[in-house]
C-alpha cells in the first residue's frame, strides 16, 4: 500500500458509499482552507493513507481509478484532478466542524455530518442549495436571495409580479472567493495535469470562455457544477431506482450536457472575466514544485494570493543539465528573479 499515515480524527463513524455529491463538495472545503492559511501553493502528499478514526476504526479512502502522485502536490493541482487524499488531510487540518460551519455560510441547509468523508462529499446537498453555494463565489462572495420566479407579466404587458431582491450582504471574504474561484478554473486548464490529466479535460474544447466549476462523482451520481461571472449551473446524472453508474460514456453526461448549456447560454452576453479585487496579486508558478516559476520550468500557471502571502523563492529544478544552464542556476539566479519581479 505505501507509506501509511496515522491520525486521531474527531468522529465514531467511517465512510459509507452512498447518494451524495462527491467532490462538487471540495470548494467548500477549499474555501475553509484559505481561511486557515492554505494558499494554491500549499504542498501535501498524495499517496495511499491511513487514517485512524476516534473510535479505533481506519478509514482508508482512495483516489479515482486508484491513481496517486507519491509525492506532495499543491493545492491548485488538487484541486484541479480532484485529490482525494489531499481533501481528507485538509479536513482533518481545518477540522470536520470548521467544514460543516463554512458551508453554512454558503447556504447549505441539509444535515452535514462533522466526519472526514465530508470532504469527499458524503453528504446529501439538493442542487437547489449547492447552486446557490457556488453562485456566491460567482458574485464575489454576496448572500444568494435563491427564488423561482423573478417576474410574472399578464397578456396585457402588466407585471403583475416581481420578486424583491434582498439588499446585498457580503457573506464570503472578497479575496479569498476571487483566489478559489480562480482555483477552480484549474479543472479546464491542461497546465495543471499531474499523475491524470485535469478533471475537465474532456469539455475544454467545448469551452469558449472562462468558466470555473468542480464536477463529483459517486457510484450512482454525477455532479457538474460550474459558473461565470454570469450565469451558475448545475447538472446532476443518475438512475431515479439508484442504480450504479456502470458505463464510462454515462460519467461524462453531466460535464457535456453542462458545457452545452453554458457555451448556448452566453452566446449573447459579453466575454466577462471574474473581477481580481485589491490586496490580490498574481505571480507564475510551477504547479509541481509550488514555487515561482522560471524560463526553465516545464509549466507555469498564474495563480493568486492575498498580499504579502504570494511565494518568493524560485523553482530550481528544471534547469538543463549542462554546464551553462549550472552556472546560471549558481551564478545568476538574480537576473532570472530580476525577470520575474516583473510579474509583481
Amino acid at each position: 500500500m505505501g507509506d501509511v499515515t496515522i491520525k486521531k480524527a474527531p468522529l465514531t463513524e467511517p465512510f459509507k458509499q452512498n447518494d451524495s455529491l462527491g467532490s462538487s463538495f471540495k470548494p467548500f472545503l477549499y474555501y475553509a482552507a484559505l481561511e486557515n492559511g492554505y494558499k494554491p501553493n500549499t504542498m501535501l502528499p498524495s499517496k495511499p493513507t491511513t487514517f485512524q478514526l476516534a473510535n479505533g476504526e481506519t478509514y482508508q479512502p482512495s483516489n479515482y481509478n486508484g491513481y496517486y502522485a507519491n509525492k506532495e502536490i499543491t493545492l491548485a493541482q488538487a484541486l484541479a484532478l480532484s485529490d482525494n487524499i489531499y481533501a481528507v488531510k485538509t479536513n482533518l487540518f481545518v477540522g470536520p466542524k470548521t467544514l460543516v460551519e463554512t458551508a453554512r455560510e454558503f447556504g447549505i441547509t441539509s444535515k452535514l455530518p462533522e466526519v472526514p468523508s465530508l470532504a469527499l462529499g458524503s453528504a446529501a446537498v439538493s442542487m437547489k442549495e449547492m447552486v446557490t453555494g457556488y453562485s456566491m463565489l460567482a458574485n464575489g462572495g454576496y448572500k444568494i436571495d435563491a427564488h423561482s420566479i423573478s417576474k410574472i407579466i399578464d397578456h396585457n404587458g402588466k407585471t403583475v409580479y416581481k420578486h424583491k431582491s434582498e439588499k446585498k450582504n457580503q457573506i464570503l471574504d472578497q479575496r479569498k472567493t476571487f483566489i478559489l474561484t480562480h482555483l477552480m478554473t484549474g479543472m479546464f486548464d491542461h497546465e495543471l495535469d499531474g499523475y491524470m490529466p485535469v478533471t475537465g479535460s474532456t469539455i475544454t474544447d467545448q469551452l469558449n470562455r472562462l468558466y470555473a466549476g468542480k464536477s463529483g462523482s459517486t457510484n450512482s451520481d454525477s455532479w457538474m457544477i460550474g459558473f461565470s461571472p454570469s450565469i451558475a449551473t448545475g447538472i446532476w446524472i443518475g438512475y431515479d431506482d439508484n442504480r450504479k453508474i456502470e458505463k464510462v460514456a454515462e460519467e461524462r453526461y453531466a460535464k457535456e450536457i453542462w458545457a452545452d448549456f453554458m457555451r448556448k447560454s452566453h452566446e449573447n452576453l459579453p466575454n466577462e472575466t471574474f473581477s481580481v479585487p485589491s490586496g490580490v496579486i498574481g505571480v507564475p508558478v510551477d504547479p509541481t514544485t509550488g514555487k515561482r516559476a522560471t524560463p526553465y520550468c516545464n509549466t507555469s500557471r498564474v495563480m493568486f494570493f492575498e498580499k504579502g502571502t504570494e511565494p518568493h523563492e524560485y523553482c530550481t529544478e528544471h534547469f538543463h543539465h549542462n554546464q551553462e544552464d549550472k552556472d546560471v542556476k549558481r551564478e545568476d539566479k538574480s537576473i532570472v528573479e530580476k525577470i520575474f519581479d516583473l510579474f509583481d
